[in-house]
């Protein structure tokens, strides 16, 4: 039997993350306010938002979690945030 993480324990990883990449956007203003991509760039953006948002439920799935719709919306949402940082 392996020790899988908590719920509770997962949403407080979750957390983390938000809350790092709460502060990197918030950097990011300050640094690079004038900065606009492109529509490559936003679709490069796109594609590997899809690829990292497959390999982290591929790899948690294979651990024995199911990732709900929910919450891979909000993965998605959350490597948004970390990814334009």
């Amino acid at each position: 039997m392996t020790n899988q993480p908590t719920p509770n324990e997962r949403l407080n990883k979750l957390s983390v993350s938000i809350e790092a990449a709460r502060e990197r956007l918030r950097l990011q203003h300050v640094l690079y306010a004038e900065h606009g991509p492109t529509l490559e760039e936003l679709a490069a953006r796109h594609k590997e938002l899809d690829r990292m948002l497959a390999d982290e439920v591929d790899s948690e799935e294979r651990h024995g979690h199911h990732v709900s719709q929910l919450e891979q919306a909000f993965r998605a949402w959350v490597n948004h945030l970390n990814f334009d940082l």
